[in-house]
């Protein structure tokens, strides 16, 4: 049934992408597209050596013309969607993100993340960190998180103090601490994470032991947000392959701004889900 056709070709496509490939592709013909916009995701560069090619541009600015690669998004193909809850987040954090590529330049934010690696050390290995607490008495790392309000809730924590929370998580073992950085759903901010990063670090500093690793949870819909999570103290990232095309430009087709590769460097595989992670980068595969 060709409705049944389309629900399997989009579960089938978001497991692959889950897994780290795009392989899968509908066999039918490409229909007509849905009005409604779903972000797309730009690979972050891995080396500022490379100089992008003429199709490698061509290819970052050329808009997408396969069904494949966006056949796994809800609604898809379907003229009369209405944007879910998911989707209308979504689609506040691109304006979010434009707004604030306004004010705050990449080389800003890459400025921010050296001057945090000289004070506080560089981003933890996600792996590396969630391994050691799985070899520890307890067999397993365990993940807290900081979030004031969400869409279902309503108001959790609002007023609650995000570096004594996460010193309260810490000091019983957290391997990971997500913290919400979504300012109209979650009321979270970015200000929120630094405080926690510092506030750990320090916390297992003086108790002589591993700091948790720190995770922006938010609706990344842009490299830009990555160069923020970096400046703003995280280790790694959320990634919703729900709100992510399976086709991004080339990891190496990129040129960042001077300085701007060697902040990022360790953090950079983390932009793409569905693309092939180097295997020196742990992080979100």
């Amino acid at each position: 049934h060709p409705q049944q056709q389309n629900s399997m070709m989009r579960t089938g496509l978001a497991a692959c992408l889950a897994m780290g490939t795009a392989a899968f592709a509908p066999t039918t013909s490409t229909p007509v597209r849905n009005p409604v916009h779903l972000p797309r995701l730009a690979s972050f560069p891995l080396r500022a050596s490379v100089a992008p090619s003429p199709s490698a541009e061509a290819e970052a600015v050329a808009p997408l013309s396969s069904f494949a690669e966006r056949a796994h998004l809800y609604g898809e193909g379907d003229p009369s969607h209405e944007l879910t809850i998911l989707q209308t987040i979504t689609e506040r954090r691109r304006e979010d993100v434009a707004a604030a590529k306004a004010e705050v330049s990449l080389e800003e934010l890459a400025a921010k993340a050296r001057e945090l690696d000289e004070r506080l050390g560089g981003p933890l290995d996600l792996k590396a960190r969630v391994d050691s607490e799985a070899r520890g008495p307890r067999g397993m790392g365990i993940a807290a998180e900081f979030k004031r309000a969400s869409p279902s809730k309503g108001d959790i924590a609002v007023h609650l103090d995000a570096a004594e929370q996460g010193r309260a998580y810490g000091s019983v073992g957290a391997a990971v601490l997500s913290v919400l950085t979504e300012k109209h759903w979650f009321k979270g901010t970015l200000d929120d994470m630094y405080a926690v990063r510092e506030a750990t670090q320090k916390d297992a500093e003086q108790a002589g032991r591993e700091r948790p690793a720190v995770l922006r949870k938010d609706f990344i819909v842009d490299e830009y947000q990555l160069a923020e999570a970096r400046a703003y103290g995280a280790d790694t990232v959320l990634l919703i392959v729900a709100i992510l095309e399976a086709k991004g430009p080339s990891l190496e087709s990129q040129t960042p701004p001077p300085g701007h590769c060697s902040a990022l460097q360790r953090f950079a595989a983390l932009c793409s889900a569905h693309a092939h992670t180097p295997p020196t980068c742990h992080g979100m595969r």
